[in-house]
Order: structure tokens, then C-alpha cells, then sequence
């Protein structure tokens, strides 16, 4: 959009096909652009493998994870709690 404006192109409600025109080219450029780096990120992680996944670590839940847990919930209650008392 900020190109747009530059080049002196505005939407304008009496050109609508143009003004829709001038919002979704962009729009498909930038999903295809963000598409190709997802793709790229999937292929470099190797989903498309039909192996078990492994990891260099073992993670385990221990205490701090679930105080963690307990911290958040209680949390988000009292922000339900206060916006509700409002």
C-alpha cells in the first residue's frame, strides 16, 4: 500500500474493481512470498519423511514447568475475575 501511495495510487470508491485490484496484488505477492519460506523451513526440518521424529534432548514436565502452569492459569482467572467485576 505504501508503494501505492508513492506511485500516486489511492482507492477510491468509485473505482472499486481498480481499488480492489490495487489491495489484492500485493496481498497475493506477500502470501505467495511467505508460502515459499514456509515451504523451505518444512523441507529443511524433513516433515516430508515418513520416519519417526526424534530429538537431541529428552524433555521431561517437572516442578517448574508446572508451577509455571499454575502461575499462568491463575493468571489469566484473575484477569477473567477482574474484567468480569468491572
Amino acid at each position: 500500500m505504501q508503494a501505492g501511495k508513492v506511485r500516486g495510487l489511492y482507492l477510491s470508491p468509485l473505482h472499486p474493481l481498480k481499488s480492489f485490484e490495487l489491495v489484492l496484488i500485493p496481498l497475493i505477492y506477500r502470501i505467495l512470498e511467505t508460502s515459499d519460506t514456509l515451504s523451505a523451513s518444512i523441507i529443511t526440518k524433513g516433515f516430508e519423511y515418513e520416519v519417526k521424529k526424534t530429538c537431541y534432548r529428552v524433555h521431561h514436565f517437572n516442578a517448574l514447568d508446572a508451577l509455571t502452569l499454575i502461575y499462568g492459569a491463575a493468571l489469566v482467572g484473575a484477569t477473567i475475575w477482574y474484567q468480569l467485576s468491572l
